[in-house]
């Protein structure tokens, strides 16, 4: 028997990974598959033990549908976890994890759509236990015991509370810190994006799994951003019950009048950096003359630069015997001229 733990991206389907396999081994002397995506798993297909009644239990986890899935599903061979989540805090984790921009979430790579395709497919996966990421956070002993009556286990409260301290949040960001270390240790850069989902091959826990600060959509996305989620998934938050409606994200009337305030905005500063390269352009002139008398005057030579610093000295003490100077100099060249 197949337990296909088959969450939306970013919504605790790893935690339901790591509880059912710890229930499955436990209690039907089962053991944990990993991660497959549907093509690996289509291309292997099921082997003929695993198709047996009496097969050994075994666990999986994935995220995208596939027919192959819904097949062990309907003969019997597998029974489906899945967990969900806003989509709106599922597109700034992506961000956050696979260091992707917003664009590259919704538009580049589609996952949004994505996730609302296999939204629709494992939620309507007969007998599917589903489960909302924000009960899994806030009750997760009650989810605990949901997955292993699913499973067809009974267990006791306190091996459900062992659970649930075994998986909590802060169990999850140690081991994520001591795997995030150890490939430091090893050489490895985390800032290359291709390192973004190297993990624990037992719990699949990424080295950046639990992010540091768990900012809500609220505190992050802009107006615009917003209206390009209601676009995408306005009526999925409203079929789910994360909204009544779509006025969560604000009008496109409002939104013009940002765009149109942030536009007086850029030609008021396009205007002050015009003024300022003016002062630039005149200042970068007197710099330029500046330097081109002092080039003038180093052309004197020493000697000559001597006498003129002797002959503005004799000014500065006698400035009557100067000006009759500068006089008779004036009316001698203007004679020779």
């Amino acid at each position: 028997m197949f337990v296909i733990c088959a969450g939306m991206y970013r919504s605790g389907s790893t935690w339901q990974y790591n509880i059912a396999s710890h229930l499955v081994e436990q209690h039907r002397g089962g053991s944990r598959l990993g991660f497959f995506n549907a093509g690996e798993f289509s291309a292997k297909g099921p082997s003929e033990a695993l198709s047996e009644p009496d097969s050994p239990w075994q666990v999986m986890k994935t995220h995208d549908r596939h027919d192959c899935f819904a097949r062990l599903v309907a003969t019997e061979q597998a029974l489906v976890v899945y967990s969900y989540r806003d989509l709106r805090d599922v597109t700034y984790s992506l961000i956050s994890k696979l260091r992707l921009t917003f664009e590259e979430v919704l538009f580049r790579d589609r996952l949004l759509d994505s996730a609302m395709a296999n939204d629709e497919f494992w939620s309507s996966q007969p007998h599917a236990l589903c489960q909302e990421y924000g009960r899994i956070t806030s009750s997760p002993v009650v989810c605990i015991e949901e997955i292993a009556n699913h499973l067809g286990i009974r267990i006791g409260r306190d091996e459900a509370e062992f659970l649930a301290r075994e998986y909590s949040l802060e169990a999850n960001r140690r081991r994520a810190d001591r795997l995030r270390g150890d490939l430091i240790a090893q050489g490895i850069n985390l800032d290359d994006p291709l390192n973004a989902l190297l993990h624990e091959p037992c719990t699949l826990l990424h080295w950046n799994h639990v992010r540091g600060h768990d900012c809500s959509w609220r505190e992050l996305a802009t107006p615009f951003q917003k209206v390009q989620l209601a676009r995408i998934c306005g009526c999925w938050l409203v079929a789910r019950g994360y909204e009544k409606d779509e006025s969560w994200a604000g009008s496109m009337e409002g939104l013009l009048g940002d765009i149109v305030e942030l536009h007086r905005r850029c030609d008021s500063l396009a205007q002050e950096l015009q003024v300022a390269r003016h002062d630039s352009d005149c200042l970068r002139q007197e710099v330029a003359g500046a330097r081109a008398q002092l080039e003038s005057v180093a052309g004197f030579g020493p000697n000559t630069l001597r006498l003129a610093r002797g002959l503005q000295n004799l000014a500065r003490r006698h400035p009557t015997a100067a000006a009759w100077c500068k006089q008779a100099l004036f009316l001698l060249f203007r004679t020779a001229a």
